[in-house]
């Protein structure tokens, strides 16, 4: 697997570069919630809708996995089966690791036009959701308790199956395109939108005091079962649906919104391309790195996507 680029050491202490990088522990919930939040809302879903989608997701995954193949081959470099090298890439293995989320969305899919069915009735969904949402909760409560040798729980499993994680995000974000759920919790948003603020501000410190004092390790994908996550998270997705933008701003976030696959793909190898040349470890580099990065994957992206037949690569 290609080490993850972080920037930072925990026995560092909170730099600026640890403290953008937890952060960032919203973005896997968020995308998850999204894609629940329109498609558990779509009128209708059917097999022939999910099988499209998952043959998509199989293309991306097919062809940036041979591409790599195809450049370690010509360049004489061991290769393995390319046919293995896309399997491992859905389970959170190899050079694009990150299509774990491909893999965990795909299984997910499969079970879809199921739950879309019986997620018609609100009470089900609403009693599902705080059901998935408990047992991620105590899960990231039990790493309290439990031998260090035990702990994080959920490394025990590989992120594509944390099953309990993904699938209470997912109906979190089915119950919140529900007017019945929204009327229920807006006067709360609105009340506690001070401490959702301070929260923020906090979360960081709090998460990489975890890591260093009880993971001893700096991923942030331990925290997605974490309460904290679970709380701030909805006040902040309910922001997002509901921020009005000017109209000559709408072209702008459709396109950005297109290539968001696209530099989700490809902004872990150039973080590690520019590495190579710049110091990412020191502060304001890792601050200055994140629009390059963004920007540079959006410009690559979106040149792919208007290439002939290329769109499919960056898209599902």
């Amino acid at each position: 697997m290609v080490a993850r680029n972080y920037g930072f050491d925990l026995s560092q202490g909170l730099t600026p570069n640890a403290y953008f990088y937890y952060l960032g522990t919203f973005s896997i919930p968020l995308f998850f919630m999204m894609n629940g939040y329109f498609l558990l809302n779509k009128p209708q879903l059917d097999y022939g809708y999910v099988g499209k989608k998952i043959i998509s997701m199989l293309v991306i995954v097919s062809f940036w996995t041979l591409l790599y193949w195809l450049v370690k081959w010509g360049g004489g470099s061991e290769v393995h089966n390319p046919l293995r090298n896309m399997l491992a890439a859905l389970v959170q293995r190899g050079y694009f690791f990150q299509f774990w989320f491909f893999g965990s969305l795909m299984i997910i899919y499969v079970m879809l036009p199921p739950l879309h069915r019986w997620f018609q009735s609100y009470r089900l969904l609403l009693s599902s959701s705080l059901g998935f949402l408990l047992i991620g909760t105590l899960i990231q409560a039990l790493n309290v308790v439990l031998p260090s040798s035990l702990v994080p729980l959920q490394g025990q499993v590989i992120q594509t199956f944390r099953l309990w994680t993904w699938l209470a995000y997912y109906l979190l974000g089915g119950l919140l395109g529900r007017s019945e759920f929204l009327q229920a919790i807006g006067g709360w948003v609105k009340s506690f939108a001070g401490l959702v603020g301070l929260g923020l501000l906090v979360l960081p410190v709090i998460l990489f005091t975890i890591c260093r004092e009880v993971f001893h390790l700096p991923y942030a994908e331990y925290f997605y079962d974490s309460l904290l996550i679970k709380i701030l998270v909805v006040p902040i997705f309910i922001i997002f649906m509901r921020l009005e933008l000017p109209d000559r701003y709408r072209p702008i976030i459709t396109l950005t919104s297109s290539l968001t696959t696209g530099i989700f793909i490809l902004h872990v190898h150039l973080i590690n391309l520019l590495s190579r040349f710049w110091d990412l470890t020191q502060f304001p580099n890792s601050l200055l790195a994140i629009p390059v990065v963004f920007l540079v994957s959006g410009l690559l992206s979106f040149l792919i996507a208007h290439l002939p037949f290329c769109k499919r690569l960056i898209t599902f």
